[in-house]
Protein backbone atom coordinates (compact mmCIF):
# COMPACT_ATOMS: atom_id res chain seq x y z
CA UNK A 1 0.00 0.00 0.00
CA UNK A 2 1.13 3.12 -0.63
CA UNK A 3 2.50 5.53 1.41
CA UNK A 4 -0.66 8.25 0.56
CA UNK A 5 -3.28 5.60 0.77
CA UNK A 6 -2.41 4.40 4.33
CA UNK A 7 -2.39 8.03 5.07
CA UNK A 8 -5.89 8.59 3.26
CA UNK A 9 -7.15 5.42 5.19
CA UNK A 10 -6.38 6.75 8.90
CA UNK A 11 -8.04 9.99 8.37
CA UNK A 12 -10.94 8.16 7.13
CA UNK A 13 -10.87 5.98 10.23
CA UNK A 14 -10.67 9.35 12.13
CA UNK A 15 -14.09 10.87 10.52
CA UNK A 16 -15.77 7.36 10.53
CA UNK A 17 -15.84 7.63 14.22
CA UNK A 18 -17.04 11.37 14.58
CA UNK A 19 -19.38 10.47 12.11
CA UNK A 20 -20.80 7.22 14.45
CA UNK A 21 -20.21 9.52 17.58
CA UNK A 22 -22.69 11.66 15.89
CA UNK A 23 -24.98 9.56 14.51
CA UNK A 24 -27.31 9.28 17.82
CA UNK A 25 -29.74 11.42 18.43
CA UNK A 26 -29.23 12.73 22.17
CA UNK A 27 -26.79 14.17 24.60
CA UNK A 28 -24.42 11.77 25.97
CA UNK A 29 -22.74 13.39 29.49
CA UNK A 30 -26.59 13.21 30.79
CA UNK A 31 -26.66 12.50 34.21
CA UNK A 32 -25.46 8.75 35.22
CA UNK A 33 -27.61 6.38 36.26
CA UNK A 34 -26.64 4.96 39.60
CA UNK A 35 -27.62 1.39 38.93
CA UNK A 36 -25.21 1.29 35.76
CA UNK A 37 -21.97 -0.43 35.68
CA UNK A 38 -19.08 1.52 34.70
CA UNK A 39 -17.82 0.31 31.57
CA UNK A 40 -14.34 0.81 31.41
CA UNK A 41 -13.68 -1.22 27.83
CA UNK A 42 -14.55 -4.64 26.15
CA UNK A 43 -14.40 -7.68 26.95
CA UNK A 44 -11.40 -7.45 29.24
CA UNK A 45 -9.56 -4.77 27.18
CA UNK A 46 -9.07 -1.59 28.64
CA UNK A 47 -9.76 1.74 26.96
CA UNK A 48 -6.60 2.83 25.84
CA UNK A 49 -5.03 -0.51 25.24
CA UNK A 50 -2.29 0.00 22.52
CA UNK A 51 -3.50 -1.90 19.03
CA UNK A 52 -0.13 -4.33 19.13
CA UNK A 53 -1.51 -6.10 22.77
CA UNK A 54 -4.64 -6.46 21.33
CA UNK A 55 -3.66 -7.79 17.87
CA UNK A 56 -1.18 -10.10 19.92
CA UNK A 57 -4.29 -11.39 21.99
CA UNK A 58 -6.31 -12.31 19.11
CA UNK A 59 -3.54 -13.75 17.08
CA UNK A 60 -2.65 -16.38 20.00
CA UNK A 61 -6.41 -17.15 20.42
CA UNK A 62 -6.37 -17.67 16.85
CA UNK A 63 -3.51 -20.05 17.03
CA UNK A 64 -5.39 -21.89 20.18
CA UNK A 65 -8.22 -22.02 17.51
CA UNK A 66 -6.36 -23.57 14.31
CA UNK A 67 -4.88 -26.33 16.82
CA UNK A 68 -8.29 -27.04 18.56
CA UNK A 69 -10.52 -26.75 15.91
CA UNK A 70 -13.47 -28.49 17.98
CA UNK A 71 -13.16 -25.38 20.43
CA UNK A 72 -15.73 -22.90 20.61
CA UNK A 73 -14.67 -19.81 21.57
CA UNK A 74 -12.09 -19.60 17.84
CA UNK A 75 -11.31 -16.05 17.05
CA UNK A 76 -10.05 -15.49 13.41
CA UNK A 77 -8.29 -11.92 12.30
CA UNK A 78 -10.68 -10.93 9.25
CA UNK A 79 -8.56 -7.95 8.87
CA UNK A 80 -6.70 -5.20 10.13
CA UNK A 81 -4.79 -1.64 9.62
CA UNK A 82 -1.89 -0.74 12.26
CA UNK A 83 -2.62 1.49 14.86
CA UNK A 84 -6.20 2.26 13.32
CA UNK A 85 -8.17 -0.80 12.77
CA UNK A 86 -8.63 -4.58 13.81
CA UNK A 87 -11.63 -6.59 12.50
CA UNK A 88 -11.90 -10.60 14.26
CA UNK A 89 -15.12 -12.61 13.81
CA UNK A 90 -15.96 -15.33 16.30
CA UNK A 91 -18.88 -17.44 15.70
CA UNK A 92 -20.90 -15.24 13.18
CA UNK A 93 -20.10 -11.96 15.12
CA UNK A 94 -17.95 -9.20 13.94
CA UNK A 95 -15.63 -6.94 16.76
CA UNK A 96 -14.73 -3.82 14.87
CA UNK A 97 -11.82 -2.44 16.89
CA UNK A 98 -11.29 1.10 16.42
CA UNK A 99 -7.93 2.62 17.51
CA UNK A 100 -6.77 6.35 17.89
CA UNK A 101 -3.25 7.50 17.15
CA UNK A 102 -2.28 10.99 17.57
CA UNK A 103 -2.02 12.89 14.19
CA UNK A 104 1.97 13.40 13.77
CA UNK A 105 2.13 17.19 14.05
CA UNK A 106 -0.46 17.42 17.32
CA UNK A 107 1.55 14.64 18.91
CA UNK A 108 5.15 16.41 18.27
CA UNK A 109 3.46 19.56 19.59
CA UNK A 110 2.29 18.36 23.08
CA UNK A 111 5.68 16.59 23.44
CA UNK A 112 7.23 20.02 22.82
CA UNK A 113 4.91 21.24 25.16
CA UNK A 114 6.18 18.50 27.83
CA UNK A 115 9.84 18.79 27.25
CA UNK A 116 9.31 22.99 27.50
CA UNK A 117 7.28 22.25 30.95
CA UNK A 118 10.28 19.85 32.18
CA UNK A 119 12.57 22.37 31.05
CA UNK A 120 11.49 25.39 33.17
CA UNK A 121 10.60 22.63 36.38
CA UNK A 122 13.81 22.70 39.10
CA UNK A 123 15.43 19.17 38.14
CA UNK A 124 14.06 16.99 40.06
CA UNK A 125 14.07 13.03 39.23
CA UNK A 126 11.14 12.17 40.80
CA UNK A 127 8.91 14.90 39.46
CA UNK A 128 9.94 15.49 36.19
CA UNK A 129 7.85 13.81 33.53
CA UNK A 130 10.01 11.38 31.18
CA UNK A 131 9.17 12.21 27.58
CA UNK A 132 11.84 10.45 25.90
CA UNK A 133 10.93 7.25 24.36
CA UNK A 134 7.61 7.93 24.47
CA UNK A 135 5.22 5.95 21.51
CA UNK A 136 2.38 7.32 19.54
CA UNK A 137 0.72 4.02 19.15
CA UNK A 138 -3.10 3.48 18.11
CA UNK A 139 -5.17 2.90 21.44
CA UNK A 140 -8.58 1.70 21.68
CA UNK A 141 -11.55 3.81 21.96
CA UNK A 142 -14.42 2.40 20.25
CA UNK A 143 -15.52 -1.27 19.56
CA UNK A 144 -18.30 -2.23 17.03
CA UNK A 145 -20.35 -5.65 17.38
CA UNK A 146 -21.93 -6.72 14.24
CA UNK A 147 -24.52 -9.98 13.88
CA UNK A 148 -27.66 -11.26 12.54
CA UNK A 149 -30.77 -9.72 12.98
CA UNK A 150 -31.59 -10.55 17.16
CA UNK A 151 -34.89 -9.43 19.07
CA UNK A 152 -34.07 -6.04 20.18
CA UNK A 153 -35.64 -7.12 23.61
CA UNK A 154 -33.45 -9.53 23.70
CA UNK A 155 -30.31 -7.65 23.51
CA UNK A 156 -30.69 -5.18 25.86
CA UNK A 157 -32.21 -7.83 28.43
CA UNK A 158 -28.75 -9.24 28.22
CA UNK A 159 -27.12 -5.69 28.47
CA UNK A 160 -29.49 -4.65 31.70
CA UNK A 161 -28.30 -8.07 33.46
CA UNK A 162 -24.69 -6.53 32.90
CA UNK A 163 -24.97 -2.71 32.56
CA UNK A 164 -28.46 -2.12 34.57
CA UNK A 165 -31.18 -0.02 33.19
CA UNK A 166 -29.75 2.11 29.82
CA UNK A 167 -29.38 6.35 30.96
CA UNK A 168 -31.65 7.10 27.83
CA UNK A 169 -33.55 5.71 24.96
CA UNK A 170 -34.59 7.52 21.28
CA UNK A 171 -36.87 4.62 20.45
CA UNK A 172 -39.67 5.84 18.51
CA UNK A 173 -42.98 4.18 17.04
CA UNK A 174 -41.11 3.20 14.05
CA UNK A 175 -39.48 0.57 16.20
CA UNK A 176 -36.47 2.60 15.31
CA UNK A 177 -33.79 4.24 17.66
CA UNK A 178 -31.12 3.57 20.28
CA UNK A 179 -30.64 2.29 23.55
CA UNK A 180 -28.18 4.28 25.91
CA UNK A 181 -25.71 3.14 28.64
CA UNK A 182 -23.70 6.08 30.00
CA UNK A 183 -20.63 6.26 32.51
CA UNK A 184 -17.85 8.54 33.27
CA UNK A 185 -15.79 6.10 31.76
CA UNK A 186 -17.56 5.02 28.56
CA UNK A 187 -20.70 3.92 27.41
CA UNK A 188 -22.72 1.53 25.24
CA UNK A 189 -25.70 2.21 22.44
CA UNK A 190 -27.79 -0.08 20.73
CA UNK A 191 -28.75 0.41 17.66
CA UNK A 192 -32.68 -0.60 16.99
CA UNK A 193 -34.03 -1.29 13.16
CA UNK A 194 -37.40 -2.32 12.14
CA UNK A 195 -37.77 -5.61 10.37
CA UNK A 196 -41.21 -7.55 9.90
CA UNK A 197 -42.46 -4.76 11.42
CA UNK A 198 -40.66 -5.56 15.14
CA UNK A 199 -37.87 -3.99 16.53
CA UNK A 200 -34.44 -6.07 16.01
CA UNK A 201 -31.01 -5.07 16.31
CA UNK A 202 -27.35 -6.51 14.71
CA UNK A 203 -25.03 -3.41 15.68
CA UNK A 204 -24.00 -2.35 19.32
CA UNK A 205 -20.73 0.26 20.49
CA UNK A 206 -19.07 0.46 22.75
CA UNK A 207 -17.42 3.85 23.36
CA UNK A 208 -14.24 5.27 25.24
CA UNK A 209 -15.51 9.16 26.48
CA UNK A 210 -11.83 9.95 27.68
CA UNK A 211 -10.64 9.40 24.65
CA UNK A 212 -13.16 10.57 22.51
CA UNK A 213 -13.01 14.21 24.61
CA UNK A 214 -9.17 13.96 23.84
CA UNK A 215 -10.33 13.37 19.58
CA UNK A 216 -12.47 16.14 19.91
CA UNK A 217 -9.45 18.27 21.74
CA UNK A 218 -7.60 17.18 19.05
CA UNK A 219 -9.02 17.11 15.56
CA UNK A 220 -9.93 21.22 15.35
CA UNK A 221 -5.86 21.66 16.07
CA UNK A 222 -5.27 18.53 13.13
CA UNK A 223 -7.48 20.26 10.65
CA UNK A 224 -6.09 23.79 11.23
CA UNK A 225 -2.62 22.05 11.09
CA UNK A 226 -3.79 20.41 7.46
CA UNK A 227 -4.79 23.47 6.18
CA UNK A 228 -2.29 25.64 6.95
CA UNK A 229 0.22 22.62 5.50
CA UNK A 230 -2.12 22.28 2.17
CA UNK A 231 -1.65 26.26 1.78
CA UNK A 232 1.57 26.42 2.66
CA UNK A 233 2.46 23.49 -0.44
CA UNK A 234 0.01 25.69 -2.42
CA UNK A 235 2.42 28.92 -2.65
CA UNK A 236 5.71 26.88 -2.81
Amino acid sequence: MLHTDYIYMKKFRIFLIFFIFNLFPFTIYTQNNANTTSITGFNGSQWGTFYKDIKDKFRTLQNNGEADPGNNTQFTIVSDVEDSELIVENNKILYRYFFYQKPEGIEQENQNIQQNQANQTPADNNNVANTEGTKNEGRLVLVESTFPYISSDLILNKLELKYGKPTSSSINKNNRGTYLWSTDRGYIVQIVDQYDLKPFTRSIFYISTDIINEMKSDFPRYMQKSELNYIKNLIQ
